[in-house]
Formats: C-alpha cells, structure tokens, sequence
C-alpha cells in the first residue's frame, strides 16, 4: 500500500467522500433530483482528485519549506497578516454598511448580509486564535 504523502489532501478527500454519499443518500430518499446528482457527482470528483495528490504527491510546504530562508519565511508571515488585516478591514466595512443601510431603508436582506459578516468575523477571529494557541504550545 502506497503511504500518505499529503494529509491534507487525504484528509480533504475523506470530507469530499462523505459530503458525496450524503448527496447520494439524500438523492436516493427525496427521489431523483438533479441538485444531488450533480453535487454528488462534483463531490466525488472531488474526493478522486484529493486522493490522488495524497498518495502520489507531496504538499505545497513540505516541498517548499526545503527552499526557503528566514527572510522569505518572514515576507511570508509578513503578506500573510497583512492580507488577513485587509481582509477583516473589508468585513468590518461591508457589515457596518449593511447595518447602516439597515438602519435606512428597514429591508430584511441587509440585516442578513450584516449578520453573516459579523458571523464571519468571528469564525474568523475564534480560528486565529485557536492557530495561535496551538502553535504557541507546539512551538
């Protein structure tokens, strides 16, 4: 048996794999219906591609990480928070925006768009801190 050259990708194919037989089962008890055909279908695809790169290549870090110096490692960390900080600068707005429009015009849509902004925001700061936590004790 080959071994795992990618977990990230075996692990990405496992979810694909059961994501395809939900839509499968899901397909087979509601009758046939072509949303879970197609999205089975798409799911297993996808499943087949991540299984692929896990048995027969290596990750994009472990195959860069021999290459790379502290100053690239640096620019790296340094692009990587940037873009993270543009990106939250960006959700901040957009559900500001769509409060305040809210607040103006009293249609449901954008109570909704600011609601899931601010549901962004935080999965995206409870993951930030859970990665921080978890390379502060392994590191």
């Amino acid at each position: 048996m080959k071994r795992i050259k990618n977990t990230r990708a075996f692990i990405v194919g496992i979810i694909a794999a059961v994501i395809a037989a939900i839509c499968f089962a899901a397909n087979l008890l509601d009758g046939i219906e072509l949303r879970f055909l197609v999205s089975g279908f798409w799911a297993l695809a996808w499943s087949a591609m991540s299984f692929y790169f896990a048995f027969s290549k290596k990750g994009l870090t472990e195959s860069v990480s021999d290459s790379i110096d502290e100053r690239d490692q640096y620019i790296t960390m340094k692009s990587g928070k940037m873009a993270l900080q543009i990106l939250n600068y960006i959700l901040w707005g957009g559900g500001l925006i769509s409060s305040t429009l809210y607040g103006i015009f009293r249609q449901p849509i954008f109570m909704i768009v600011a609601a899931t902004l601010c549901a962004v925001i935080l999965t995206l700061f409870i993951i930030i801190l859970s990665v921080n936590i978890y390379y502060e004790k392994h590191n």
